[in-house]
């Protein structure tokens, strides 16, 4: 495990290891594949007005939604930047 120095004219440097840097460059790489399935299983598990699961309009509100569904609505407005977001 290696260490990376902390620059001296920085002051709130974070030293992390080698180890976690593979960790998080894995973490975001697998981002978008994440929220692509977390927008699935939204599309096909969130209560909606009607049976039609190619529009998304038909999606009921998040607060009509079962708990789940309505934290990976929440997940998927703040990967996306869009608090109003539904999907």
């Amino acid at each position: 495990m290696s260490w990376f120095p902390i620059p001296r004219n920085i002051p709130h440097a974070v030293v992390i290891s080698s180890d976690k840097l593979k960790a998080l460059q894995a973490e975001a790489a697998s981002a978008p594949d994440l929220l692509e399935a977390l927008r699935d299983c939204v599309k096909w598990y969130g209560n909606r007005t009607n049976d039609d699961f190619r529009n998304d309009d038909s999606l009921r509100p998040i607060d009509q939604q079962p708990p789940e569904i309505q934290r990976a609505m929440r997940a998927i407005a703040k990967a996306t930047g869009n608090a109003t977001s539904s999907v």
